[in-house]
Parts: C-alpha cells; sequence; structure tokens
C-alpha cells in the first residue's frame, strides 16, 4: 500500500491535524501526479455525518466526495483520485486550448 498525507479539517473552527491515508498500489501513479501537481488532499466530517474528501490547492477545490461512513472511505478516496486525476487532464487540455488560441491571435495581425 501507497500513504498520502491527508489534512484533516475539525469543527467548529476547522483546526487542521495530518494524518496518513493508505492508498491501493494500482492509484499510487495517480495519486503522485495529483500531489507532484501542487495539490493536496484532505477531509472533513460534515453536521450530516458524512464525510467529505477532497482534492485542495491554496486557491481552490479541485473535486469532492462523500462517504457516508467510515467503512465507506476506502471506495470514496478511489472515486476522489479517479475524478482528480481526471479534472487535471481537463485543465490542461484547457489550458493548451487558451494557450493555442492566444498563439493563433497574435499571429492575425
Amino acid at each position: 500500500m501507497y500513504h498520502i498525507q491527508i489534512t484533516q479539517y475539525h469543527r467548529p473552527a476547522g483546526h487542521k491535524t495530518y494524518s496518513l491515508m493508505q492508498v491501493p498500489e494500482e492509484y499510487e501513479t495517480v495519486a503522485k501526479k495529483i500531489i507532484d501537481g501542487g495539490w493536496t488532499f484532505a477531509s472533513e466530517v460534515l453536521a450530516s455525518g458524512e464525510i467529505a474528501l477532497y482534492v485542495e490547492s491554496k486557491s481552490e477545490d479541485l473535486t469532492l466526495t462523500l462517504a457516508d461512513n467510515a467503512s465507506n472511505i476506502p471506495e470514496a478516496m478511489r472515486r476522489l483520485i479517479t475524478n482528480a486525476s481526471n479534472r487535471i487532464d481537463e485543465i490542461a487540455a484547457e489550458r493548451t486550448e487558451n494557450s493555442l488560441q492566444v498563439h493563433d491571435e497574435a499571429g492575425e495581425e
């Protein structure tokens, strides 16, 4: 198993603690891609009792998934990693497209 650091936010004031979470080996490469991209993993227990797992940066949340109890966290973590990886790929494609548009517009003069 591969371990990632996860920030846990605690109610009521958002006090932070850090812990390690196991990630199945088949998700190791994707989890490293997320972390190497400057994103971090985080969690918090909502007032409803659900557990929110998300990938965040200093300026935004990338994706979020919910687990209805602690026994569902491994499956929720798999969904989170997959969704975050897909979103990172979408962002990269959008940036490439925007860069190409700027380049085309600069060449139109």
